[in-house]
């Protein structure tokens, strides 16, 4: 895969100056590597399946001033992982401009992937396709004389840890968990800083993780800033289900070794113009026609429908989504973080407490669509956390 992914991952020192001999560009892990690393998901002990997604970017800055970008964000659903698991992987990624986009389904040990419309499979492990994320998912512990001051706030529904590292905690743990770019070869590097900031929810399991590091190194003499920013957020455990696609199921000879695929076939011609906008909110908005093809309404309301019964509303002006089926219709409020169900029902998501007309049924309904959001949030890239900051 590592042939294959060579333009989906060349970010910006490959494209600087012929005088600059650039490192190897960020690497999707394939068969032919193994896992680095035996930690289990930050998943709570016993969760046998777990949602993730993540985003990662890099910045750099050369000595000119000039600057490349790296934006990748992505998802994996993985079920029954301490059996036989399944696993569904999204990638979308923006090297300096050149999309790229990656979807696979993984069963029997064997990913089943779509890249830029080549269908090809490649034998992997659960641990191949979380190195795939380039962003690590695993539980992290972290020694005293990595840390330099920590700080951990109180919140209703959890807690918010925040590690500032040493030098050599930062150069440490960036390069052996988060470096993409081979960085221990080349001369100077120092680590300028790195944070790590961990939010638990009410029964101590990691919610979410966002990584900022800030380093300098030379290439061939010249100085190379970059700023990597990753965010893991974890949702759906023990409650994520994956059903692999009939047609994988029925004809996965239609797929080809990745070893065989005739990289000619590859092209991004019919990839939308998927760059972040300069918001949370604006690249929802942006994503929900681009990757998962909404309308607009003449009120300015997105919609998708599934099938005659069933379809999505997401109204920006008021924050909200709306599962409707027939004629009932669920709303989750995103500002509130509240559901609401007719006239009888409303649920507080951030106390879990429910009005009088909510019968457990409906409660547990309302649990799912809130999921139905956070699903279309990951497949366009954006977080719920960021999205609740931008409507505060």
């Amino acid at each position: 895969m590592k042939r294959l992914l060579l333009c989906f991952c060349c970010i910006a020192l490959g494209a600087c100056s012929a005088s600059v001999e650039a490192p190897a560009a960020s690497q999707v892990p394939s068969a032919e590597s193994t896992a680095s690393s035996a930690r289990e998901p930050a998943t709570e002990e016993g969760s046998d399946s777990w949602t993730v997604s993540v985003q990662r970017s890099e910045e750099f800055e050369f000595e000119d001033g000039t600057m490349q970008t790296f934006d990748l964000d992505g998802m994996l659903a993985a079920a029954h992982v301490s059996e036989n698991p399944d696993a569904h992987l999204l990638l979308n990624i923006n090297s300096n401009g050149l999309e790229s986009k990656m979807e696979g389904w993984y069963t029997g040990g064997r990913l089943y992937n779509t890249y830029n419309s080549v269908n090809y499979y490649e034998d992997l492990t659960l641990s191949n396709l979380e190195e795939m994320l380039m962003v690590p998912i695993q539980a992290e512990t972290y020694s005293e004389v990595e840390i330099a001051s920590e700080e951990t706030t109180q919140k209703d529904n959890g807690s918010v840890r925040k590690i500032t590292l040493t030098p050599e905690g930062s150069r440490s743990l960036y390069l052996s968990r988060y470096d993409q770019n081979s960085l221990s070869q080349y001369e100077n590097l120092q680590m300028n800083s790195g944070v790590i900031e961990e939010t638990f929810d009410s029964e101590g399991n990691l919610y979410r993780r966002t990584a900022e590091f800030q380093c300098t190194f030379s290439v061939q003499g010249s100085p190379v800033a970059l700023k990597t920013d990753t965010s893991a957020e974890y949702s759906m455990r023990n409650e994520t289900s994956i059903e692999i696609p009939s047609e994988i199921r029925e004809n996965p000879d239609s797929y080809v070794s990745y070893l065989d695929i005739d990289t000619e076939a590859i092209s991004d011609a019919d990839l939308e113009a998927d760059a972040p906008a300069s918001t949370s909110t604006e690249t929802f908005r942006k994503r929900l026609i681009t990757r998962l093809g909404y309308q607009v309404k003449d009120n300015g309301v997105y919609y998708t429908e599934f099938n005659d019964n069933e379809s999505y509303e997401i109204d920006f002006e008021h924050d909200q989504f709306l599962y409707r089926n027939y004629s009932i219709s669920y709303v989750y409020n995103w500002k509130g973080d509240t559901g609401g169900f007719g006239s009888s029902c409303s649920i507080d998501f951030h106390s879990g407490a429910y009005s009088d007309g909510c019968d457990e049924e409906v409660v547990e309904m309302m649990k799912t669509v809130k999921n139905f959001f956070i699903m279309e949030l990951y497949y366009c890239g954006v977080s719920l956390n960021d999205l609740q900051k931008e409507a505060e």
